[in-house]
């Protein structure tokens, strides 16, 4: 069947269960889907929602007792696990769904490229139910992953430079229909809140002037258009990724899995292949439910591994 790439990007804007649906249709060429979308949302992104309400109640864990901290980091596991997240946290956790409106709360979700459609449309939809809309406050931010080129200082500083550029400041109120608050300002911080814009010492690019709302289209369409601006500075300024290192990791059963890593981690695993080709290791059983393997080693001992 044939696929209009135009179509493909209006419907991971507008519904991305449609796309869902297409990918396991044998109808749909798959691999063209994936790569039309994959780059349209090339990076990670994280989203930091300021609304009165809280999501936490669907985890059905209830903070108590002294030690709240183990509580708050079991909740934020569920709560991942259940939104298909990369991670999950809150600034106030609640028992009742919708709380005083004294009790402005931050929801942080993190998602994963392209994978991260779907979650954030499923995100949206509890917020709609569970969270309410402040009069003169709240807003999102949007925070584009830059880990894979950051690397230092003067990175950052070039970023800067160039977001905090009239012509880029305009657009930047183009892509978000303008801004109408009064905290933050035109410009650009490193590490620096209060600006439109903020390289963050997590080195992402945060776009601070999004107006709270629980609309997938809305929020889709920003994140596209703050993605294209991210990579355009990174072209223009020629801040390249960061190199990696691909190497050939040995697994027990000699099958080679072609991986990229760091230098570190390059070394690492060329330790670790060394060693496993000192070692006699045979296959003992494998338990196809859990996708683990039992491995007994020369000397006797055994390990599992998911390799």
């Amino acid at each position: 069947m044939n696929i209009n790439p135009s179509e493909i990007k209006k419907i991971a804007l507008t519904d991305p269960t449609v796309l869902k649906h297409m990918l396991r249709n044998p109808n749909y060429d798959k691999r063209k889907i994936t790569g039309i979308i994959s780059q349209m949302f090339k990076y990670d992104v994280g989203l930091e929602f300021e609304l009165f309400g809280s999501l936490s109640s669907i985890s059905g864990i209830k903070i108590q007792g002294t030690d709240k901290s183990k509580d708050r980091e079991l909740i934020n596991k569920i709560m991942a696990s259940k939104l298909r997240v990369m991670s999950y946290s809150e600034d106030h956790y609640h028992d009742k769904s919708l709380v005083q409106q004294s009790d402005l709360n931050e929801i942080r979700i993190r998602l994963r490229g392209h994978l991260g459609l779907v979650p954030l449309c499923n995100s949206l939809n509890y917020m709609r139910k569970m969270c309410m809309i402040p009069l003169n406050s709240g807003g999102i931010h949007i925070h584009i992953d830059c880990t894979k080129f950051i690397k230092g200082i003067d990175d950052r500083n070039t970023m800067a430079r160039w977001f905090e550029s009239s012509d880029i400041q305009q657009r930047i109120l183009d892509i978000f229909g303008g801004y109408t608050g009064t905290y933050n300002k035109p410009g650009c911080g490193v590490k620096t809140k209060g600006f439109y814009v903020n390289i963050s010492r997590l080195d992402t690019v945060e776009f601070r002037i999004g107006r709270l709302n629980f609309d997938y289209s809305t929020i889709a369409t920003w994140i596209y258009k703050c993605q294209l601006l991210v990579k355009e500075c990174l072209h223009k300024n020629k801040i390249l990724s960061i190199p990696t290192t691909s190497v050939n990791r040995v697994n027990p059963g000699n099958v080679i899995i072609n991986q990229d890593c760091t230098p570190d981690e390059a070394e690492s695993i060329e330790r670790i292949r060394q060693e496993l080709l000192n070692t006699s290791i045979r296959l003992s059983n494998s338990n196809s439910s859990s996708g683990l393997w039992n491995y007994v080693t020369n000397d006797g001992s055994n390990f599992i591994s998911a390799v």
